[in-house]
């Protein structure tokens, strides 16, 4: 009996010493990949060992940061080609050094990577989640002079009416989320309308181009047909589109009505189905954001079955606005109308569920009771729980 329970405790003993060993190994794989010491002492250390800097900007919330820590930077075979090629240095975006460091190196998503020369000039630079392969191989290319950027910056700036010198210098600008608009502008001012149409063109004016009245974009939009031989029509409608999100995102996400609202106009003159679509989701996002309900109702009604008539999650979703933020009659009567096109599209719990509690606000407390017994009942036939339903047929039952 004492020798099994000494055989237990040594077996646990063991486990315990294996699992300590293991998190020490995966810390010490990330603390030897990254030097200590912050930013310029990497700088220096670049210039003493002729290696370029490997800058990792990252966020505490990131959870591809996050991933990538735990799963790329604990790979012995990151860490090998890391440290041998580079002096890498990761830090926290959100701290004081970091702050600094995005005001020269500005970035807009995370994970951040930055391969930098020992003078701070930026290489290379990629701007995503990697695996380990993936990082590996884009570690690799940024020591190839000729892919760096100061090398096709000269090679372009030696001969800026080269398409291809254009492209390739635009395109790895945007894989660091650098600005291209500079190149690309003088780039195509070289160009006629008529030389614009062509496969490497388009692709500049894809990557490149981001005004939405530039004469470039509006000679897509008058040419579609042309363009998507050189391209395919998808890919012209995939830049139109984004070129209209690019226009308005920003302003829903920083409660600019004003701004918003002076440039719908531009927005709204390419005249596509998708892009009329779009701009409707962003007049709703706006008014929402910014709890402008009235408005949210006008849109809402004007357009939701232009463009929502057969989304039940967005039917939804605008109902469920309507039901919890605007209270008169008729616009009631309106959300019901989307609910009930949900359900008929897609039957499901929190369609009928959102349905009854339409009905309720409404007073029609009969409406209301079958509805949340379809919802019950339809729960009950998945074996989902009923709770919600059920305490709503409460809740009228009491009234």
């Amino acid at each position: 009996m004492a020798a099994n329970l000494l055989n237990f405790v040594r077996m646990k003993l063991k486990s315990v010493f294996l699992l300590l060993l293991f998190i020490s190994n995966l810390s010490f794989s990330q603390q030897s990949l990254f030097s200590d010491g912050g930013f310029e002492t990497a700088i220096q250390k670049s210039k003493k060992e002729k290696k370029p800097v490997l800058l990792f900007l990252y966020a505490t919330w990131c959870s591809h940061c996050k991933k990538m820590k735990k799963e790329v930077f604990t790979n012995p075979e990151v860490s090998g080609f890391i440290t041998e090629n580079f002096v890498a240095v990761a830090v926290d975006a959100e701290k004081p050094e970091g702050i600094e460091l995005k005001k020269k190196y500005p970035i807009d998503a995370f994970p951040a990577f930055f391969f930098i020369d020992s003078d701070g000039a930026v290489l290379y630079g990629l701007l995503r989640e990697c695996t380990a392969a993936d990082l590996i191989s884009e570690a690799k290319t940024a020591l190839i002079p000729e892919k760096q950027i100061p090398y096709l910056e000269k090679q372009f700036n030696a001969d800026y009416k080269n398409a291809d010198n254009c492209y390739a210098y635009i395109t790895t600008l945007k894989k660091a989320h650098l600005d291209v608009s500079v190149p690309t502008k003088k780039y195509l001012s070289t160009q006629s309308n008529e030389q614009l149409i062509t496969e490497t063109n388009w692709r500049i004016i894809a990557n490149g181009v981001s005004d939405i009245e530039s004469r470039e974009f509006q000679y897509v939009l008058k040419n579609q047909p042309a363009f998507a031989k050189v391209s395919s029509p998808v890919r012209v409608e995939k830049k139109i589109v984004n070129i209209v999100s690019e226009l308005l995102r920003p302003f829903t996400e920083n409660l600019d009505t004003i701004g918003y609202f002076k440039n719908r106009p531009i927005a709204k003159s390419v005249g596509l189905r998708k892009t009329d679509s779009l701009i409707f989701t962003y007049d709703l996002l706006l008014s929402e954001r910014t709890k402008n309900w009235k408005s949210y109702g006008k849109s809402a009604i004007e357009s939701s079955q232009t463009y929502y008539w057969n989304n039940p999650e967005k039917l939804k979703e605008t109902a469920s606005n309507f039901q919890k933020n605007i209270a008169d009659s008729e616009s009631l009567k309106y959300a019901v109308k989307l609910s009930e096109r949900a359900i008929e599209i897609k039957p499901s719990a929190d369609g009928y569920l959102l349905t009854a509690r339409l009905y309720q606000k409404m007073n029609d407390l009969k409406k209301c009771r079958e509805f949340a017994e379809k919802s019950r009942n339809f729960s009950n036939s998945l074996g989902f729980s009923t709770k919600e339903a059920n305490d709503l047929l409460t809740e009228i039952q009491i009234k």
